[in-house]
């Protein structure tokens, strides 16, 4: 996921690229998820933690993984926080507010974001059959 993020982030023309899942049914409706649109270039058009639109097939997940080319990130850090970020408490609207495109790379591997409690225990039964995890207890725990 990040070695194509990566890559990607080299040809991107917009400077920004943010990794993207297509939206599962139990996500949908979930305000700690953060949905997405994009266009035809596959740039973002709008973020939202409500619904966005109706039909799921449209909507991708932020994964929360955003490469940033050295300029982008310096102009994104001197931006002062917009409307909609401040609203959404998503802080790549301050980007789309100042007419900044962003790209998206699609993976087919999502990730769970911990925003609740009850989340802590959904990465810990994760880490238990992940290799590298594993790898680094077995050498270093």
């Amino acid at each position: 996921m990040i070695d194509n993020l990566a890559d990607k982030i080299k040809t991107s023309k917009n400077g920004v690229v943010n990794l993207t899942h297509k939206i599962q049914k139990k996500d949908f409706e979930d305000e700690n998820v953060v949905k997405l649109v994009f266009n035809n270039r596959k740039e973002v058009l709008n973020f939202s933690r409500s619904l966005l639109p109706r039909n799921p097939k449209n909507v991708y997940r932020q994964l929360g993984l955003i490469a940033f080319r050295t300029e982008i990130l310096e102009k994104f850090i001197s931006l002062n926080s917009s409307k909609y970020e401040k609203i959404e408490s998503i802080d790549m609207m301050r980007l789309i507010e100042n007419d900044y495109k962003i790209d998206t790379l699609e993976t087919d591997k999502s990730i769970i974001g911990v925003d609740e409690e009850h989340h802590i225990k959904l990465v810990e039964e994760c880490l238990h059959s992940d290799k590298y995890f594993l790898d680094y207890k077995n050498k270093y725990l």
